[in-house]
């Protein structure tokens, strides 16, 4: 009686983690949030010295063809003079997030510094994020 007590007790337990438990399942907000921001500051860093490759790992992996090819366009007359994160938003589901970039940089012909902001949709998959739609 004692051992089947010890399975049903062992057996429900099981069952109860593998549910999805949602407090034993919830990521860490504010952990969620400082890998988000770790991940966007590094694949700036790549956009801007123009490690296209390197920076195609922080594209979802469906979109890093398209990447790549828009990014033949910035291989030469473009330079990235710098980035600012201005925000970053993270869902209520903790899964996706809005990011906004401002980049200064100079595109030849010109010899002007231009800046533009963008808004960059990040999502979380298999804990870590990825860059799914650019602007890039």
């Amino acid at each position: 009686m004692k051992r089947w007590s010890m399975t049903m007790a062992l057996a429900a337990a099981g069952l109860f983690l593998l549910s999805g438990c949602p407090d034993l399942m919830k990521r860490d907000p504010v952990k969620l949030r400082a890998e988000l921001a770790e991940r966007v500051q590094a694949y700036n860093e790549c956009f801007r010295w123009r490690e296209f490759e390197k920076a195609a790992q922080y594209v979802v992996p469906e979109k890093r063809g398209d990447f790549l090819t828009a990014m033949e366009t910035l291989r030469t007359g473009f330079s990235l003079d710098g980035f600012q994160v201005r925000e970053i938003v993270v869902g209520p589901s903790g899964e996706e997030a809005v990011v906004k970039v401002r980049r200064t940089f100079v595109r030849a012909p010109s010899v002007d510094l231009q800046s533009v902001e963008l808004t960059q949709k990040w999502v979380l998959r298999d804990g870590v994020w990825f860059l799914e739609s650019g602007p890039y």
